[in-house]
């Protein structure tokens, strides 16, 4: 998993109880454990930040609802908790602090905050963003936690540096969402680069796969779909020595390929494979 955080913490998330995790992460992370373990609720975890710019219930409500998201086990909230840290150019790094409730089955933004990570960066200039808790239980229930922790809270809002926004979006709703906008810097950078983010998983490889499928040679091309939807246009823009490095890697699983085409074809893209022996299939086939 490449990724451009930091570090990861998660609590009351699926398999991560109220105790959770605390990940550090490099520009290049390997998830290794049995069935079971946690991987793909790892990836569920980085799939709620992926969607905070545009609607964070959308992988919720995909997935059975904000109840299946929650820790079942003992000390089980009604809150899940995620904190990422992401790199802040030039230099910086910025903590998205975001706790998401359940409120009658619905999932509502309970709590968030972004925050320049004084030990990564010296932006001391930089500006807080809060958005306060909606819901009296939980404000609660994390004022008491904090304190346990010994921790101060977001007492903080008292300084000028801290931007606080009242709760006049609808519930669902991420800073990054409704306040994502140039006039709020770090709320932009981390909306672009959520957005950015591409979650490889589940693909079908079957004869009806998308992927083996022509697509639209009017769709992106500068990154692949995450269903492969949109393979044979990327493909086709592989010139040089990266369709070279391409085709050596696919020769180490079949030494018979030769080359790839993508021909256009009243505006769809295909795929097909040259193999010795003067033979084109279609990736159909």
């Amino acid at each position: 998993m490449k990724t451009l955080f930091h570090g990861l913490k998660l609590s009351g998330l699926l398999s991560f109880g109220p105790d959770g995790i605390d990940l550090p992460m490099e520009r290049l992370n390997v998830l290794i454990g049995p069935n079971g373990s946690g991987k793909s609720n790892l990836l569920e975890a980085v799939s709620l930040l992926q969607a905070a710019p545009r609607g964070i219930t959308e992988p919720i409500s995909g997935a059975g609802g904000v109840r299946e998201w929650l820790w079942k086990g003992p000390q089980a909230s009604p809150a899940l908790t995620l904190e990422a840290v992401v790199d802040f150019p030039p230099d910086g790094a910025l903590r998205h602090f975001l706790v998401l409730a359940d409120q009658d089955g619905r999932p509502v933004v309970a709590d968030e905050r972004v925050e320049p990570v004084p030990a990564r960066s010296d932006l001391v200039a930089e500006r807080s963003y809060y958005q306060p808790p909606r819901d009296k239980q939980v404000a609660r229930e994390l004022t008491r936690e904090r304190a346990q922790a010994g921790s101060d809270g977001f007492a903080v809002r008292d300084r000028q540096e801290v931007v606080e926004f009242l709760p006049e979006s609808r519930a669902e709703e991420s800073l990054l969402y409704h306040a994502g906008v140039p006039l709020y810097p770090a709320l932009w950078h981390l909306k672009e680069r959520y957005r950015r983010i591409r979650l490889y998983r589940n693909w079908s490889f079957g004869p009806a796969a998308k992927l083996r499928r022509p697509c639209s040679a009017h769709a992106r091309s500068d990154f692949l779909d995450e269903g492969g939807e949109n393979l044979p246009l990327v493909l086709s823009h592989l010139h040089g020595p990266h369709k070279q490095r391409l085709l050596e890697a696919l020769r180490k699983l079949f030494d018979g390929i030769l080359d790839f085409q993508c021909p256009v074809t009243g505006g769809m893209v295909s795929l097909f494979l040259e193999e010795s022996g003067n033979r084109s299939i279609p990736a159909t086939r």
